[in-house]
């Protein structure tokens, strides 16, 4: 039965990301409540071994000693092949290093490097061989952070040339077949993308693959046995437990909005109508879960990249519910055309559940995409009411995700929203986790935590021909919040001229 009370709809979005569907279970630090004191020693092994290979200056050793000739000896054809066209930005890289090259290649420039570099992969193992892996790793600085533990050095691939970085090449390639049966950290990952032509020539899939040697070695202080439970652990302790807490928590809403969602039904939920996205490229779903006994089925359904919306209607009173759920499909997505597409949904009686996979309080990328999205922005300013001892996310980054300049760091951000229209007052959004608490854990299956609100009207009343309207919203009201939003709308537009 729906948890809300007589005169109340409750609403939940969650982000269920959950580490048992990930490709890469090990990606975050594990949680230590939900792993055995076994997993834990071996945890704490290949963690100090990270410390020393990678994270300290003096005991780093030099990349070929430590994979040896394995780079060039165990390279297939999408690791051989060409980068085209050459970055804009990798002879400025090179400038920047010219202290690092111009022994080893002193007839070349700048450009003839870059060239040289993209066209033949053994060029770059020449440079990087050289390198020790806590400089290779500073020198790359995929995702941009500033990491007291492993600083980037300026300007870093991912400043000039992101395409060339280590989390640009993952992203790329995912976790396909051809990926995960190289070498042996990934060999215990049953997990594999599905089949797909990786599009070769942008990224370079061959830094990709030397990384994932260095993860194997970083690794190899564990017997096979031992790296196949830490990775089986991580990603299905509780499994069983996890699940049912996931469909308690769904059960007990009058309408669930999920993203991430690792299959196309969730089970036991016959009393639900369900609105769902087509798969992405990693098989998850977006969804809206309506419960039959509070809503008639869902109507003026639609699906476009990122957003999938439908109309509710109450039984009984009839009143009516609009409810949006935003999941971005990818990072070079229009945000600009993205945030106007949502701003054109935007009602009163709007509900929008999503993640924007970045912090919310902190991107000036959507700050800028939402200049000329007025209803979007002033629904968003919600989220810059949160206290600042609050997020939607917290868990650490391990040594072991591509995101080099990430390592060990705490991702505490709010990159997930439940977004209450005007028409509903003051709802409370609630779920927001504390510094303190490290996702996944023991009640939350996700690295996410589930948002909740109870509105307290059903939304706006259209009424029946003939018949009674409900006093919770009038339709006089509804005019009302319709026009002040065409009247601020049309102020904004002035004052941007």
């Amino acid at each position: 039965a729906s948890m809300a009370g007589p005169t109340e709809t409750s609403v939940l979005f969650w982000n269920l990301d959950l580490v048992s569907a990930k490709a890469n279970p090990l990606e975050t630090v594990p949680n230590r409540q939900v792993l055995s004191s076994k997993v834990q020693a071996a945890v704490a092994e290949i963690f100090r071994r990270t410390e020393l290979l990678m994270l300290t200056p003096t005991s780093s050793p030099h990349l070929g000693a430590l994979l040896g000739n394995k780079p060039i000896a165990l390279v297939t054809d999408l690791e051989k092949a060409p980068i085209s066209p050459v970055p804009d930005g990798l002879a400025a890289w090179f400038e920047s290093r010219a202290n690092t090259w111009a022994e080893t290649w002193p007839e070349m420039s700048a450009d003839q490097l870059a060239q040289a570099w993209c066209l033949d992969f053994r060029i770059r193992w020449t440079f990087w061989q050289h390198q020790t892996l806590y400089d290779w790793l500073r020198d790359d600085g995929s995702g941009g952070r500033t990491n007291l533990r492993l600083p980037t050095k300026r300007p870093s691939f991912h400043d000039l040339c992101m395409e060339l970085t280590v989390a640009a090449a993952d992203d790329a390639c995912g976790h396909a077949a051809e990926r995960c049966s190289k070498t042996r950290w990934r060999s215990f990952n049953p997990h594999h993308s599905k089949s797909k032509s990786l599009a070769t020539g942008r990224h370079d899939f061959f830094k990709l693959f030397v990384w994932d040697l260095v993860i194997d070695e970083l690794l190899s202080s564990l017997k096979d046995a031992d790296l196949e439970a830490v990775v089986s652990e991580v990603r299905t302790i509780h499994a069983a437990e996890r699940m049912k807490k996931l469909v308690d928590v769904v059960a007990s809403s009058d309408v669930a909005i999920l993203a991430n969602v690792p299959i196309s039904k969730l089970p036991g939920h016959s009393d639900f109508w369900v609105v769902c996205s087509q798969a992405a490229n990693d098989g998850s779903h977006v969804m809206i879960l309506v419960r039959k006994a509070v809503f008639n089925e869902p109507s003026a359904i639609s699906k476009c990249q990122g957003i999938v919306d439908c109309m509710l209607t109450k039984r009984g009173d009839l009143s009516q519910l609009h409810v949006a759920a935003v999941h971005l499909p990818n990072h070079e997505i229009d945000l600009r055309s993205f945030a106007a597409k949502l701003d054109s949904m935007i009602h009163p009686y709007t509900v929008i559940g999503g993640c924007f996979d970045e912090n919310i309080r902190t991107s000036q990328s959507w700050a800028d995409a939402m200049i000329s999205a007025p209803r979007l922005r002033r629904l968003a300013e919600q989220m810059h009411a949160i206290p600042r001892n609050l997020a939607t996310t917290n868990w650490v980054c391990s040594p072991f995700q591509p995101h080099t300049s990430k390592v060990f760091l705490q991702d505490f951000e709010v990159r997930d929203f439940l977004l209450i229209g005007e028409a509903f007052g003051e709802a409370k959004v609630e779920g927001f986790v504390q510094r303190r608490r490290c996702l996944p854990d023991a009640e939350v299956p996700s690295d996410h935590c589930p948002l909740t609100a109870r509105l307290r009207s059903s939304g706006v009343i259209v009424g029946k021909q003939g018949g009674p309207q409900s006093p919770l919203v009038s339709s006089r009201q509804v005019g009302q919040l319709e026009t002040k939003r065409l009247l601020e709308a049309t102020a904004e537009r002035r004052s941007m001229v």
